[in-house]
């Protein structure tokens, strides 16, 4: 190309200006994408362990029913934990992490289902131990005796891996 008189001649300096740019620009909009995604994986999980812990909740809820309406001292309580009834360890393993035979929700109880919930929520009961008759406090008059009976409950979010474990001793006078 000639040169005209009078019209400057460009270089493309604006070209190169304006790929930078837009090489700016969409590197920007990756870091915000990559952001949102773990921000919503992060929220997912959330959701999932709140979901767990509400199962867990009302599994433990649904084995103080048990306890209350359906057993006693002398109930069958195995030392294989048969039918979610274990009797005392002779290690100091918890029945909960020695993959016992647990109770569903609502089996023995008749509850209904949880909505929302893929995997249903469980629980174990530990066989019965004598409260004492005299309290630990100086000068208190002795409590009242009775059997205090230990629920575990587990609740599994949506994902199998999402698990929440709660403990009550449930004491029956």
């Amino acid at each position: 190309m000639k040169h005209q008189a009078g019209i400057p001649r460009q270089a493309g300096a604006v070209m190169v200006i304006g790929l930078v740019f837009l090489l700016v620009l969409t590197l920007l909009g990756v870091a915000a994408l990559g952001g949102n995604s773990l921000e919503e994986h992060m929220a997912g999980n959330t959701r999932d362990v709140n979901l767990a812990l509400q199962a867990a909740e009302a599994a433990l809820r649904d084995g103080e029913a048990d306890v209350q309406t359906n057993l006693s001292p002398e109930a069958a309580f195995s030392a294989t934990c048969a039918g979610g009834l274990c009797a005392t360890r002779a290690d100091s393993t918890p029945w909960w992490q020695a993959s016992p035979t647990w109770r569903s929700y609502g089996s023995a109880t008749g509850a209904p289902a949880l909505p929302g919930i893929t995997n249903p929520p469980r629980y174990i009961i530990e066989q019965p131990s004598a409260l004492p008759t005299q309290s630990l406090a100086i000068g208190a008059k002795p409590s009242a005796t009775g059997w205090g009976y230990r629920i575990t409950a587990m609740g599994l979010g949506n994902r199998g891996e999402t698990r929440v474990v709660l403990q009550s001793v449930y004491v029956m006078r």
